[in-house]
C-alpha cells in the first residue's frame, strides 16, 4: 500500500510480498481503495524474495512487515547486500525492530506510521483515514537522508515529518497498539470505540496501565489522549463504501496465522511491569488470551466487550 503511493508519484519502487499478491499485482496492478470506496490502480514491481529485487548500495529498504518477521528480513537483506543499503527504515509497530536491524545493518531509521491498511484480497488493499509517517535516525537524530526520504513521501501525497527522537513517538504508538488485542478478542471494528462507551472505557484503562508502567520504567513517550466518554461521535460502521477495519492483530487471527504481534505490544508492557515491580493484569490477560487463541488458530470473537470488562475488573 505504502509502495503504491510512491509508485503513483513516479518513485522507482519494488515490493517483496507473498506469491498470490505478487501475481495479482503483475497481472492487474495494485488497487488501492479509500475510505469512501473510491479506488485507483498503479503498476508496481512485486517480487517474492529480497534476492529477487536486486538490491543496490544506494537503495532505501522500508520494512513494513510484522515484528515477528523482522529478523528474517534483516538476514535476507544482509545476504543480498552485505554492506547494507543506504537506509533500512523500520516503518513498523513496536519498538524492538530498530534494535534488531541495527545489530546487522549500519544505517537504520525509525518511522512512526499513522497509516491504516488492510489486504482485502491479492492485488487489492484498503487504505482508510490519514496517511502520515514521521522519520528519524535510530537511535536518535535527523540527517540529510531522513529529510530526503520524508521529502519523497511528501511528494507522493503522504503526510510526513522528521523527529530526532522518533522512538519516543513509537513508544506512544505501542501504548495505542495495546488496544489491538481487544478488537481481535471481541471481533469489533476499530471505529466502534467512538460509539461504544464500554469499549472506550476498557481501552482507556488498558492505556492507563501501559503508561503507568512506561513512566515507572523511565521510558520517554507522548501520552495517548483518552477516548472521550460516552462516545463523542457516531460509529463509522456501515459508512457507505467503507470496508470493515479491525486492526493488525485481528488480521493475523482471522488469517489463522498461528501468531500475532501482541508480544511486541502488550508483552512489552508486561515485561517492563515485571521489571519495575508493577502489576499489569489487563495487558497480561490480553497477551495470554490472544496468544492462546492464535496458537489454536481460532477466529476472532472468543469474548464480548462485556466479558473483557469483567476480566478488567478482576474476573
Amino acid at each position: 500500500m505504502f509502495a503504491g503511493f510512491l509508485a503513483r508519484a513516479g518513485v522507482p519502487v519494488a515490493i517483496v510480498t507473498r506469491r498470490a499478491h505478487a501475481d495479482a499485482i503483475a497481472t492487474h496492478g495494485l488497487q488501492v481503495v479509500g475510505e469512501d470506496g473510491t479506488a485507483w490502480i498503479v503498476a508496481l514491481r512485486a517480487e517474492t524474495t529480497v534476492a529477487g529485487v536486486g538490491l543496490q548500495p544506494g537503495d532505501v529498504v522500508v520494512c513494513t512487515a510484522k515484528s515477528y518477521d523482522t529478523g528474517g528480513i534483516v538476514q535476507d537483506v544482509v545476504t543480498a547486500l552485505p554492506q547494507g543499503p543506504a537506509a533500512f527504515v523500520c516503518a513498523q509497530n513496536g519498538v524492538r525492530n530498530e534494535a534488531v536491524a541495527a545489530a546487522r545493518l549500519p544505517r537504520v531509521y525509525g518511522a512512526m506510521a499513522r497509516f491504516r491498511g488492510r489486504l482485502v484480497e491479492p492485488g487489492r488493499v484498503y487504505a482508510p483515514g490519514t496517511h502520515h509517517l514521521t522519520f528519524g535516525r535510530y537511535p536518535q537524530g535527523v540527517d540529510d537522508l531522513a529529510l530526503e526520504i520524508a521529502g519523497r513521501c511528501a511528494k507522493a501525497g503522504i503526510g510526513t515529518a522528521t523527529n530526532a527522537d522518533v522512538m519516543r513517538l513509537k513508544w506512544s504508538k505501542l501504548v495505542a497498539n495495546c488496544a489491538n488485542a481487544v478488537y481481535a478478542l471481541a471481533n469489533v471494528q476499530v471505529d466502534e470505540v467512538w460509539g461504544n462507551p464500554d469499549l472506550a472505557r476498557l481501552i482507556n484503562r488498558i492505556w492507563v496501565e501501559a503508561e503507568t508502567v512506561l513512566s515507572a520504567a523511565g521510558v520517554a513517550f507522548e501520552p495517548v489522549p483518552p477516548i472521550p466518554l460516552p462516545g463523542a461521535a457516531a460509529s463509522r460502521r456501515g459508512r457507505p463504501g467503507a470496508i470493515e477495519f479491525y486492526g493488525s492483530t485481528w488480521d493475523d487471527m482471522a488469517l489463522r496465522k498461528g501468531r500475532t504481534e501482541v508480544d511486541w505490544f502488550n508483552g512489552e508492557i508486561v515485561r517492563l511491569g515485571r521489571a519495575a515491580g508493577l502489576p499489569t493484569p489487563l495487558n497480561a490477560f490480553l497477551l495470554h488470551a490472544c496468544t492462546d487463541m492464535a496458537s489454536r488458530r481460532e477466529a476472532p470473537g472468543r469474548y464480548s466487550v462485556a466479558q473483557l470488562l469483567v476480566e478488567a475488573d478482576g474476573g
